[in-house]
């Protein structure tokens, strides 16, 4: 945004008669500056803040600036003013921590403010006290290790939980506090000139005493003298009066107002940011945008949220001007709610009506948070049980945990709830109020079989067996039957596609991967028709996974970039759920032909975190030691893949592709106690091609190459896991060790057979070389030329001292 100076004739004549000495903006609407996207135009009659405005010309050039002040001090009004009046607000990025914002979103901000700058532009994050606890840990971070690459302005209402003591040493860290914003006398004379269309010094000096330099404190004041029929009336009660500020303009505001003012702001008092056309579907008045606009032009009381445009320009739309209520006039509103009255009551059924015509029209979120506003517990609670699985695909849990712990006894009564409080629960990370819930669900279905819906039930028993608290046998063998076609369920049930998710996730966990496949694509096709996107998210991210079990790598990757890119359009999908993805697609990446070209980036990025399903944990280990090898970390690769998993029992599928991770890891240091151990555990677990190839590759390591090469034609004979792909490892490795003897089978033939089992999966994993005193797989590849071309591979043969996993 190209940010320009006021113009000189622009301001108020500092020495005219009754000037504040305050260079002042004209109120003319062409003269109003359009903000940074996001952030809320000034209002008319703007009193520029130069104390706050020199502080932060100074501050902003650290890393790091949080301006710390309670709701109505004027924090985002001074801030916005400086960055349109001042060359260091030029380009700044604006952030609205109000509204949900990730970890993702704020690395993309910081990343956006440095391209094609050598100084980083600033990034202003308004209600920083609401990000979420691991964007804090990120700014924290990059406080401490990185400060030259950030400028970040964060407004917030208390200190943030950054690292303090150290950054202030260092220069990195200023702090901004609300005596900074307090009001000089000649500020607040010109606000309450402006607000109370009075000169009189008696209300002014009362004012000022009672306000204290609060900004909000100051205007609503003003606002309650211009509305008092006496001012001499006003001015002794101000002074005997020993109530707050708060307190003592409440009542004096909604009698300054016009009941249609009173109205909407009693009608609108749940809505963060509102735009005009909800302004008119709540108070069901069809001016309600002319209102909301007349009340913004006074300032303070509502702002103009900006998204950049002019609300001059042509292109802007009535429906795409978004208006926010100033905190402090809500806390007045909500007290008149509290008082009750006949107002109130008119309000009340305004907001009902329009709760029930959200519902009507599909906008289950927007109609369940008013019902929840309005104290409707009932009628909310048969909304969350009715569209409870719609809630949790928005993603925002907030609303649910409110209805939670506001309803008091109304939920024991609705045992069609828990189900969804208990998912709601798991999806916010909370373990503990997650048991809770579903142990009540249990014990309610057991005693009162029905009084539960039967697929809230099954998501609440598949998703414990998700996270490990229960068996899943007998519960999965309830849901087949339950989705199965003789038993359907109620056409459009938006729990279908949750049920088929936990199914699907359940299966995977069991082994019954072509099972696992058909009910997850069947939980995608569902949820993208319901509309849940954040079930379908989830669904793709097993989906890739079991397809990466599956031994198909390509498909994986497709899946879970589908997925990882759901991700990045909607913050409120859990961090778990991206984690599951990255984990699948680093997986896959790492061994396939394609990398190290396309995927060289997966050795200088952070291991993903660890999902919240027992599958994604294993795999997110098996990666964990696979990166470590990548890494040279040889020794802590081993620790990591031999570390016992803080899990239920492997099933036999997984507790072999761990055993055959563990002999590859062996097999790298040369570890001939460990392979041999794991040769013994192969054979307990009845997997004799693993076994085979185990004990080939131990034969291999000791020097006694015909037993290796028998073993590992063996091996190749014999049914063996997907992952790892130990039937082509043995194929390649038997072509080695032939061709060093020069000996049948033709080696060609061999490699052939192994070019047909990982060319569909793009598997370069068996092409590294695993024989230790085989031919090198780069020489066989040059001496069959027509095998290489059409593997691919040839640029991936190397020693088994280089292989990357």
């Amino acid at each position: 945004m190209a940010v320009r100076e006021i113009p000189e004739e622009a301001q108020e004549r500092t020495d005219a008669p009754g000037s504040t000495g305050i260079p002042r903006q004209r109120t003319s609407t062409e003269e109003r500056l359009a903000p940074v996207a996001g952030a809320p135009w000034l209002p008319r009659g703007y009193v520029p803040r130069r104390v706050l405005w020199d502080r932060l010309d100074s501050s902003t050039r650290r890393a790091i600036t949080t301006v710390v002040a309670p709701p109505g001090a004027g924090k985002t009004l001074g801030v916005a003013g400086w960055l349109q009046h001042s060359s260091a607000g030029r380009e700044s990025i604006w952030i609205s921590a109000s509204k949900t914002v990730s970890q993702r979103q704020l690395e993309m901000a910081l990343v956006e403010a440095r391209r094609d700058t050598e100084t980083p532009r600033i990034v202003v994050v308004d209600d920083a006290h609401q990000l979420p606890s691991a964007c804090i840990r990120f700014l924290d971070h990059q406080l401490n290790h990185d400060p030259d690459d950030v400028r970040l302005l964060l407004l917030t209402r208390w200190d943030l939980a950054l690292t303090r003591l150290v950054p202030e040493l260092l220069g990195h860290l200023s702090v901004i506090r609300g005596d900074v914003l307090k009001l000089s006398d000649a500020e607040a004379r010109q606000l309450i000139t402006e607000h109370a269309r009075t000169d009189s010094r008696e209300v002014r000096d009362a004012i000022i005493a009672r306000a204290e330099g609060w900004c909000a404190a100051v205007v609503l004041a003003a606002r309650a003298s211009a509305a008092s029929p006496s001012h001499a009336e006003f001015v002794r009660r101000c002074q005997d009066s020993g109530l707050g500020v708060a307190d003592l303009v409440a009542g004096e505001v909604f009698v300054a107002l016009r009941s249609r003012e009173r109205h909407l702001l009693l009608c609108t008092a749940a809505e963060p940011v509102l735009t005009t056309e909800a302004a008119v579907q709540l108070t069901h008045y069809a001016l309600a945008g002319e209102v909301l606009s007349g009340m913004e032009s006074t300032g303070l009381l509502v702002s103009r949220v900006g998204d950049g445009r002019s609300p001059d320009d042509p292109a802007t739309q009535d429906r795409d001007v978004h208006f926010r209520i100033h905190p402090l006039l809500l806390e007045v509103t909500r007290r008149r709610l509290t008082a009750g009255g006949v107002e109130v009551q008119l309000a009340h059924a305004t907001v009902l009506r329009a709760a029930r015509l959200d519902l009507a029209r599909g906008d289950v979120l927007d109609g369940f948070r008013r019902l929840i506003a309005l104290g409707e517990y009932d009628l909310a609670a048969d909304v969350l049980a009715e569209h409870g699985a719609r809630l949790l695909a928005n993603g925002d849990m907030t609303y649910i945990d409110q209805l939670v712990s506001q309803a008091g006894t109304t939920l024991e009564e609705h045992p069609d709830t828990w189900g969804t409080i208990a998912l709601a629960r798991w999806m916010s990370g909370d373990l503990r109020g997650a048991v809770h819930w579903s142990s009540r669900v249990l014990r309610q279905d057991a005693t009162e079989p029905g009084s539960v819906p039967v697929v809230q039930a099954l998501c609440v028993r598949l998703h414990r067996t998700r996270a490990g608290f229960e068996p899943p046998g007998e519960t999965v063998a309830t849901a087949r039957s339950a989705v199965g076609p003789g038993h359907p369920l109620p056409a459009g049930d938006p729990f279908l596609a949750l049920l088929l998710l936990e199914l699907g996730a359940a299966e995977n966990w069991l082994g019954d991967l072509a099972a696992a496949e058909q009910h997850l694509s069947e939980s995608v096709i569902a949820s993208r028709t319901e509309g849940l996107g954040l079930v379908t998210a989830e669904a793709l991210t097993h989906l890739a996974l079991t397809q990466f079990m599956s031994g198909r790598e390509s498909a994986c990757i497709e899946l879970a970039q589908q997925a990882i890119d759901l991700c990045e359009g909607d913050p409120s999908v859990p961090s778990t759920t991206r984690a599951r993805a990255e984990v699948a697609l680093r997986l896959a990446t790492l061994q396939s032909a394609r990398w190290p070209g396309s995927g060289a980036d997966l050795l200088t990025s952070d291991l993903p975190a660890v999902p919240d399903d027992m599958s994604g944990r294993f795999w997110h280990r098996v990666l964990s030691a696979r990166l470590a090898l990548v890494a040279g970390a040889v020794a802590e690769a081993q620790n990591l893949i031999a570390m016992p998993l803080d899990m239920p029992p492997l099933p036999d599928h997984l507790q072999v592709s761990l055993l055959v991770e563990r002999a590859l890891h062996a097999l790298m240091s040369g570890d001939h106690d460990r392979l041999r151990a794991t040769a013994i555990e192969l054979a307990s677990a009845d997997a004799p091609g693993e076994r085979a190839w185990v004990e080939g590759a131990l034969a291999d390591l000791e020097g006694d190459l015909r037993r290796a090469a028998s073993l590992y034609l063996e091996a190749s004979t014999s049914d063996c896991q997907v992952q790892p792909a130990t039937l082509s490892l043995a194929l390649v490795g038997a072509a080695q060790l032939h061709d060093y003897h020069a000996d049948a089978p033709p080696v060609r033939d061999l490699l052939v057979q192994a070019v047909s089992a990982t060319e569909p999966r793009n598997n370069a994993m068996p092409f590294l070389g695993w024989s230790t005193h085989g031919t090198r797989v780069g020489l066989l590849l040059d001496k069959e030329p027509a095998v290489a071309r059409h593997r691919g591979a040839g640029s991936f043969a190397r020693p088994v001292r280089h292989c990357p996993v």
